[in-house]
């Protein structure tokens, strides 16, 4: 089992940023997420919430905040499951 990569100060500042600006709602399907508690390990739930590039990034995008959303877990992995069509 993969293990999660742990977040920067930085990235759960961007994240949390991105989920007020969101009113706490996933990009993807519209419902709302949960916070993902510091020093999490493991695998997130399916609710939690994660930062999704609009721009991909491994075509050129980059971490700026007009380049990234707020996603539920699931949602962003199932997003990348199917090609990021959706």
């Amino acid at each position: 089992m993969r293990r999660r990569r742990r977040d920067s100060v930085k990235g759960r500042k961007k994240r949390l940023s991105l989920c007020r600006k969101q009113a706490w709602k996933c990009a993807i399907c519209g419902d709302e997420m949960i916070w993902i508690p510091s020093g999490y390990e493991g695998t997130p739930e399916d609710n939690h919430a994660t930062t999704e590039h609009v721009g991909p990034y491994a075509n050129g995008g980059s971490f700026a905040l007009t380049n990234l959303v707020a996603a539920h877990y699931k949602c962003n992995h199932d997003r990348h499951a199917r090609g990021r069509s959706g």
